[in-house]
C-alpha cells in the first residue's frame, strides 16, 4: 500500500494488485464538505512471445497439414494401387491388362515404372501367344500322320495273318495314345488362355461325380479296382462342367493306375450345406503315395515321381497338369496328402466366390 498527499494535503491511498492500481482519496469540494474519492486503473499490459490466438493458430495448421499429407498419400498411392491391381490379372492370365492409360500422364518414376510394367506384359503376352500357336501347329501336323497311319493299320490288318494280330493291337494302342496326349496338350494350351465366360454352367457336382464314377468303374475293371461314389448332398455351382469333368476324371484315372488290385477307389462330397462354404471333392486311393518332395511338382506337364510311377503305370504326366489348371480357371485349389494308411488323398476346393445354389435353392433362369 503507498500512501500520497494531493493538493488539499489530504491523502491519497494507492493499493497495486494484479487486477490494476486501486486509488481512494479525500477531497474539499466547492461547498467546503469532505468527499471521499474512489477510482481503479487496469494493470499494465505484460510482454509475451506467444500471440493470444495461439491455438487457433495450431488447429488451423493441423487441419491443412493433414489435408495436404492424405492429398500427397493419394497421389501417390492411388497409380501404386492401379498397377497392383493389374498385376495381379497379369498373373491369373489376362496378359492383355496394362497401366499405362490410367495414371494420368504422370511424368514421375511411378510412370516409368508403370511403363516398364507394359513393355514387360506386352513380351510375355507375345512369347505366350507364340508358343500356343507353336503347340497348336505341332499338334496338328502329328495328328495328319497318325490319322493316315491309323487307315494304313486297318488295311495291314485285313490282308495279314493272325500271328501279327497281336503287334498290330500294339502298334494301334500306342498311335491311339499319342493321339490322346496331342489332345490333352491342345487342351492344357486351351486352358492356359482366357475362358470363355459364356460357358459357365450351373453344374450338378453329385451328378457329375456319379457319372465319372461309372465310367472310372468301368475302366478300372480291367486292374480288378473298384470305384465307389460316396453319397453326398445336393450341391450346386456355376463354373465349366467339361474343365471340371476332366479335371476330377483325370485325378480318379491317376488313382486307378496307383492303387493296388483288389482295392477301392473312393469319390466323395464334402460341403457345409450353405452357398457361402467351399465345397470340396475327394479322390483317395490304397496306392504306395506320393515322396514329400514330390508333391509340389506332380502337377507340372510331363513331371514323372521315380519309382512307381514309370512308364508302364500309363499316362504321359499331362492329367494332372490339365486337372490343376481346370481347378484354378474355377479360383479353386488342390492339395496332395498321403494318408497313414497308405493311399493318396486328393482335394480339389472350390471357393465360395463360385458357390451358386444348394440343396433346394436352385435357379434356372440364369442357364
Amino acid at each position: 500500500m503507498v500512501k500520497q498527499f494531493n493538493e488539499q494535503g489530504k491523502p491519497i491511498v494507492k493499493q497495486i494488485s494484479e487486477n490494476g492500481i486501486f486509488v481512494v482519496c479525500r477531497i474539499i469540494g466547492p461547498d467546503g464538505e469532505t468527499y471521499t474519492a474512489a477510482g481503479s486503473q487496469g494493470a499494465p499490459k505484460r510482454f509475451s512471445i506467444f500471440p493470444p490466438d495461439l491455438a487457433v493458430r495450431i488447429i488451423i495448421s493441423f487441419i491443412m497439414l493433414t489435408l495436404l499429407s492424405f492429398l500427397l498419400a493419394r497421389h501417390i498411392t492411388v497409380p501404386i494401387i492401379k498397377l497392383r491391381k493389374a498385376t495381379q490379372e497379369f498373373a491369373t492370365g489376362n496378359f492383355g491388362v496394362r497401366v499405362g492409360n490410367t495414371l494420368d500422364n504422370r511424368q514421375d518414376e511411378i510412370a516409368k515404372l508403370g511403363v516398364d510394367f507394359d513393355q514387360m506384359a506386352a513380351r510375355v503376352q507375345t512369347l505366350i501367344n507364340d508358343r500356343q500357336q507353336l503347340l497348336r501347329d505341332i499338334s496338328h501336323e502329328l495328328r495328319s500322320p497318325l490319322a493316315r497311319l491309323a487307315i494304313a493299320l486297318e488295311i495291314v490288318r485285313t490282308r495279314s495273318a493272325k500271328d501279327t494280330t497281336p503287334s498290330l493291337n500294339r502298334i494301334g494302342l500306342e498311335a491311339e495314345r499319342l493321339n490322346t496326349l496331342i489332345g490333352e496338350i491342345l487342351l492344357l494350351n486351351r486352358l492356359e488362355t482366357a475362358p470363355n465366360l459364356r460357358l459357365r454352367q450351373l453344374i450338378d457336382l453329385p451328378d457329375l461325380i456319379r457319372r465319372i464314377g461309372d465310367d472310372a468303374n468301368f475302366e478300372a475293371q480291367s486292374r480288378k479296382v473298384s470305384v465307389v461314389v460316396a453319397p453326398s448332398p445336393a450341391v450346386h455351382i456355376y463354373g465349366y462342367p467339361e474343365m471340371l469333368h476332366r479335371a476330377v476324371e483325370n485325378m480318379v484315372r491317376n488313382a486307378i493306375r496307383h492303387t493296388p488290385e483288389g482295392t477301392t477307389v473312393t469319390i466323395r462330397i464334402h460341403s457345409m450345406g450353405s452357398p457361402k462354404d467351399p465345397v470340396s471333392l475327394i479322390v483317395e486311393d490304397k496306392g504306395p503315395g506320393v515322396p514329400k518332395a514330390s508333391i509340389p511338382h506332380i502337377f507340372k506337364p510331363f513331371y514323372r515321381v521315380e519309382g512307381d510311377r514309370g512308364r508302364k503305370t500309363g499316362g504321359a504326366g499331362v492329367g494332372l497338369a490339365i486337372a490343376y489348371r481346370a481347378v484354378k480357371l474355377h479360383k479353386g485349389s488342390i492339395r496332395v496328402k498321403n494318408l497313414k494308411d497308405g493311399g493318396l488323398k486328393m482335394t480339389i476346393t472350390i471357393p465360395e466366390t463360385a458357390t451358386a445354389y444348394t440343396s433346394q435353392a436352385i435357379d434356372n433362369s440364369n442357364l
